[in-house]
């Protein structure tokens, strides 16, 4: 489906990538105007955002920020999902945990390493 027939095709409930110069982010559509203006869910703070019909953030007027829709092929929402995933793992503070759990982890980093070392092309 080409992008043009994919914003066309966008109704209520419809998951986005809100994408702009700096970061990807995961959202969905909350409701199309007769006019064919698009709301999507704002992640973060209150409100939404509002799109024009081609997918560009209406009232932008910075062309390497701006917000734009693209289409939430599985690939990239994982990989969304995984850098929010490493930044959550960044911000925990390890040295509160205790030492079971440490290792607990320890072993689940490990086993999943290995995995990826037996993976890799030889």
């Amino acid at each position: 489906m080409s992008d043009n027939e994919w914003l066309a095709s966008l109704k209520a409930g419809d998951k986005v990538i809100v994408t702009n110069g700096r970061e990807d982010t995961v959202s969905k559509v909350i409701r199309r105007t007769p006019s064919g203006r698009i709301h999507i869910e704002r992640l973060y703070g209150d409100g939404e955002w509002e799109f024009n019909p081609n997918g560009r953030e209406r009232g932008s007027t910075d062309s390497y920020f701006s917000n734009y829709l693209t289409q939430p092929t599985p690939e990239r929402v994982a990989r969304i999902q995984a850098r929010s995933l490493s930044r959550r793992l960044d911000r925990v503070n390890w040295s509160a945990f205790p030492l079971d759990t440490l290792r607990q982890v320890a072993a689940l980093v490990d086993a999943a390493m290995d995995d990826m070392e037996a993976k890799k092309p030889a």
